[in-house]
C-alpha cells in the first residue's frame, strides 16, 4: 500500500477551516480518523475496509433527526462509537466479528446504530456505564459492573 501525496494530508485541516468548524476531539483507528466538532457533530476520514470508500476530505457522520448533541467519540482498528448527551450509545463502521453489535449478518454497518435498544441481548432495560472499542471486539461495561464483550461475534456477560 502506498502512501497518499503529501498534499492529501492537509485536507481534513483544509476541510474544517473553510468550513469554520472547531475540533474538540480526534481518534484514530487503523487506517482511520475521527473528529468532533463543539457543536456535537461527528465527522469521518480514511480508509476503513478494501470495500469502503477511501475519503481523504472529512465526511460528517448523520444519527438520524431528533438526536442530541454527541458528547464522546471512540475508535476500534475500523469500527466506531459515539455517546450522546441523552447517554444515547452508537456503533458502526466494520462488524464481521460483530463489533457493532448487531447480530445481523452484516459484514459493515454504514449508519450509526444506537445499541441502548438491543433485544435479547441482556443490555434491554440495563444502563451503559462505559464502552471500550480494541482492534476487532468491543466491550460494555454496564450498571453494577458487569463487563460485556463482542470477541468474534459471540456477546459475552
Amino acid at each position: 500500500a502506498s502512501l497518499p501525496k503529501p498534499a492529501s494530508f492537509s485536507a481534513p485541516i483544509e476541510y474544517f477551516v473553510k468550513k469554520g468548524i472547531v475540533i474538540k476531539d480526534i481518534k484514530c483507528g487503523l487506517n482511520t480518523n475521527l473528529a468532533l466538532d463543539i457543536n456535537g457533530r461527528v465527522y469521518w476520514w480514511g480508509k476503513c475496509t478494501s470495500n469502503f470508500d477511501e475519503s481523504i476530505a472529512p465526511t460528517r457522520i448523520e444519527f438520524g433527526s431528533g438526536v442530541d448533541e454527541i458528547e464522546e467519540i471512540k475508535s476500534g482498528a475500523n469500527h466506531f462509537y459515539a455517546r450522546s448527551s441523552k447517554n444515547n450509545h452508537y456503533l458502526w463502521g466494520k462488524n464481521e466479528y460483530n463489533e457493532c453489535l448487531t447480530y445481523d449478518g452484516r459484514d459493515f454497518v454504514h449508519s450509526a446504530f444506537c445499541i441502548n435498544q438491543i433485544v435479547g441481548l441482556k443490555l434491554s432495560g440495563s444502563v451503559i456505564m462505559s464502552v471500550y472499542l480494541g482492534h476487532c471486539n468491543t466491550k460494555l461495561i454496564i450498571k453494577n459492573f458487569h463487563v460485556a464483550h463482542s470477541n468474534r461475534g459471540i456477546l459475552n456477560f
